[in-house]
C-alpha cells in the first residue's frame, strides 16, 4: 500500500503557537509518500528517496530491537523508537519482513515537513495516531500534523482541558485521550476558502538555510511570554485565516507579528538582519533564521535573485 501527505508552511504563530497562541498553517502542493510492502528476508527495511536519491537507509532485526546497518545512526534510533510504539499498539504489523519506501518531491532541506508527512503517513497506514507518534519522537505543537491531516488551510490551537467547550465551539475535535506532559489538546478548524485576492504580490523565498525546528522550540519553551501577546498573535492569525484583509492590511498585521515575535523571541527580524533596504514587508516562516521567508511585493523576484537567492516560489504555486 502507497499511502501520501501534503506538506505545510505556518503563515503565523510560529513559537507562539506552544504557548497556546492560534496558528493559521495551510498545506503545501509538495508532500512525501510511504509505501510499505512484504519483502523475503528476516530484516525489516527502511529507504527514504529525495529528487536526488537515496538519502537514508536503515535495516531492523524482525523484533525491531536491533539496528543492523544505517547511513544515519541518530535517525535510525529515532525511527526505531517510532516504529517500536507502532508495534506495541499494533504487533499484527510486524508479523513478517516489512520494506518501507518514502519519497519526498520536494528539496527536503526546504522545511516543508518531511518529519510530520512521515508520521502522518505512518498513521495511515499502522491507524496509530499520530499526534501520540510526534509526542514520543520529534516533539513540537502538532500543527503540522493538524496540517497533514486536514489536508485544507486551517486555525490550530493548543488549549487545556478545562477550556474546551464542545457545545459552543466551531473546531475539530482532534486528540481526544491527552496530547502531552502537560496534557494540552490541539483543536483545529478548517477554511477551504485558500485565495487573499493578491496572491500575484506574494512569495515564498528559501534562505538556503535548514534550521533546526526541534530546537528551536526547546529554547523557546523555556521563554516566558505574556498573554496580551500571545492574544494578539491570536487575533493576527483569525484574521488572516478568515480572509477579512486586503492588502494594506495583510501587510500590516505581518508587521505587527515580525515584532512581536521579535520581542518574545530576543532576536531581531529577518529583514533587520538580511534585508534592510527591501521596500517591501518579510515575515519569518517557522524557525527563525532559515527555511523560508514570506515577502510581499511584485519586485520581491528580481530583489532576491540579485542578493543570491534562487529559490523563490510565487504563493499560489506552492498551495
Amino acid at each position: 500500500m502507497t499511502y501520501y501527505t501534503k506538506g505545510k508552511l505556518l503563515l503565523t504563530g510560529e513559537y507562539a503557537v506552544l504557548k497556546g497562541a492560534k496558528a493559521y498553517a495551510i498545506p503545501a502542493k509538495y508532500g512525501q509518500s510511504l509505501e510499505v510492502k512484504p519483502n523475503h528476508t528476516n530484516r525489516h527495511q527502511w529507504r527514504s528517496y529525495d529528487l536526488q536519491g537515496m538519502w537514508f537507509e536503515v535495516d531492523f532485526s524482525l523484533n525491531l530491537n536491533r539496528i543492523i546497518q544505517t547511513n544515519e545512526p541518530e535517525k535510525a534510533k529515532l525511527l526505531q523508537k517510532i516504529l517500536q510504539y507502532i508495534q506495541q499498539k499494533k504487533s499484527n504489523l510486524f508479523k513478517s519482513a516489512l520494506s518501507f519506501i518514502t519519497q519526498l518531491d520536494y528539496n527536503r532541506l526546504w522545511g516543508l515537513g518531511s518529519s510530520s508527512t512521515l508520521l502522518v503517513n505512518l498513521y495511515k497506514w499502522s491507524g496509530v495516531n499520530a499526534f501520540e507518534l510526534l509526542n514520543i519522537s520529534f516533539g513540537g505543537s502538532g500543527y503540522d500534523i493538524a496540517v497533514g491531516l486536514a489536508g485544507q488551510p486551517i486555525l490550530y490551537q493548543l488549549v487545556t482541558p478545562d477550556q474546551i467547550n464542545l457545545q459552543n465551539t466551531a473546531y475539530n475535535y482532534g486528540y481526544k485521550t491527552g496530547y502531552n506532559d502537560v496534557n494540552l489538546l490541539p483543536l483545529w478548524q478548517i477554511n477551504q476558502n485558500k485565495s487573499f485576492g493578491f496572491e500575484d504580490k506574494l512569495w515564498l523565498v528559501y534562505l538556503n538555510k535548514k534550521q533546526s525546528s526541534r530546537q528551536a522550540v526547546q529554547n523557546f519553551k523555556k521563554r516566558t511570554v505574556t498573554q496580551a501577546d500571545l492574544h494578539e498573535i491570536s487575533r493576527i492569525s483569525e484574521k488572516l485565516f478568515n480572509k477579512d484583509v486586503d492588502y494594506e492590511l495583510f501587510v500590516e498585521l505581518l508587521n505587527r507579528h515580525e515584532h512581536i515575535i521579535s520581542s518574545m523571541i530576543n532576536q531581531p527580524t529577518i529583514k533587520q538582519i538580511l534585508f534592510k533596504d527591501y521596500p517591501g514587508t518579510i515575515k519569518s516562516l517557522g524557525a527563525w533564521g532559515g527555511d523560508f521567508i514570506l515577502a510581499t511585493g511584485k519586485d520581491a523576484p528580481a530583489y532576491f535573485y540579485n542578493k543570491g537567492y534562487q529559490t523563490i516560489i510565487g504563493y499560489p504555486e506552492i498551495l
